[in-house]
C-alpha cells in the first residue's frame, strides 16, 4: 500500500545514517587535539553545532516520513529522523550517569 513506512529498513538504516553522523560529530570534537580546558572552550560550539545539524535532519526526517508519497522515500525519511536522535539519547544518559555519580567532577 503506498504511503506505509519500511519500519524495519527505516530503523536499521536509521542506525547506520546515526553511526555515520555521530561518528562524524566525534570525530570533530572529541578527536580535536588539545588538553581539557581547549576541549571546554572548543568542544561547546560544536556540539552545538551537531545540535543544528540534528534539528535540521529530523525535521526533514519527520517531513520526509509524513508526507512523501512513495513507501521508500517515507522510510529514507524515517532513517533521518531515527538516526542521529539514537546518539542524543545515548548523550543524555551519559550527563544523567555523570550528575548522579559525580564523574567528572573535581
Amino acid at each position: 500500500m503506498p504511503g506505509e513506512l519500511g519500519w524495519r529498513a527505516g530503523v536499521f538504516g536509521g542506525a547506520l545514517v546515526g553511526g555515520l553522523f555521530w561518528g562524524v560529530v566525534a570525530a570533530v570534537t572529541v578527536g580535536a587535539p588539545g588538553d581539557e580546558v581547549s576541549h571546554a572552550a572548543a568542544d561547546a560550539h560544536r556540539l552545538v553545532l551537531a545540535a543544528i545539524a540534528w534539528l535540521v535532519l529530523a525535521a526533514a526526517g519527520g517531513a520526509t516520513a509524513r508526507l512523501a508519497g512513495h513507501r521508500r522515500v517515507r522510510t529514507a525519511g524515517l532513517m533521518l529522523l531515527v538516526g542521529p536522535t539514537g546518539g542524543w539519547l545515548v548523550f543524555a544518559s551519559l550527563v544523567v550517569q555523570s550528575q548522579l555519580f559525580g564523574w567528572g567532577m573535581v
